[in-house]
């Protein structure tokens, strides 16, 4: 649990704060969330899991500060939700998502980031063409992808991932 007060006395004493880094597993994640949203006005990058955080407060930390969000690190396992998020994020240019696939980054066919500098996740078989969508609307920007594979994959499974990989 964090100390309320003394994370509000340090918003307090420095208001120009433009990155957070939130421990898991926080038991008071929406009174947390609300200070954050009440005094870090200037929010660029969030480092958090969002477990437990109500749906009000997702809606109402992206709507403050999603325009403005360059870097996002760690989402929980809710697709759903995630992709309101990125939805709400246009400005995303560094991407953690990295025990989930592909699939986070898009709404059905449609991809929810572009003008992405640096991606993490985890390949699967379900990515093959998500990835060759990811590459041809990032490819200018892109600079860095850090991908992990945590099942086996076929020869056939693969070859998306590497023709995309020499796009760049």
């Amino acid at each position: 649990m964090i100390d309320l007060n003394k994370f509000e006395n340090i918003f307090i004493k420095c208001p120009n704060i433009t990155s957070i880094a939130l421990p898991q597993d926080i038991q008071n994640i929406d009174s947390v969330f609300a200070l954050i949203i009440k005094y870090c006005n200037r929010l660029t990058q969030i480092e958090s899991n969002f477990k437990g955080l109500s749906e009000d407060m997702v809606k109402e930390f992206y709507q403050k500060f999603g325009s403005n969000l360059k870097t996002i690190i760690r989402f929980d396992g809710n697709n759903r939700r995630n992709k309101t998020i990125l939805s709400l994020c246009p400005s995303v240019t560094y991407l953690d998502i990295y025990f989930n696939s592909l699939s986070i980054v898009f709404n059905l066919d449609q991809l929810l980031v572009n003008r992405l500098e640096k991606i993490i996740f985890n390949y699967n078989s379900e990515d093959m063409k998500r990835f060759e969508v990811l590459i041809e609307k990032n490819k200018m920007s892109l600079k860095s992808i850090n991908i992990s594979i945590y099942s086996q994959l076929t020869e056939e499974e693969l070859k998306p991932l590497f023709k995309g990989l020499t796009q760049l």
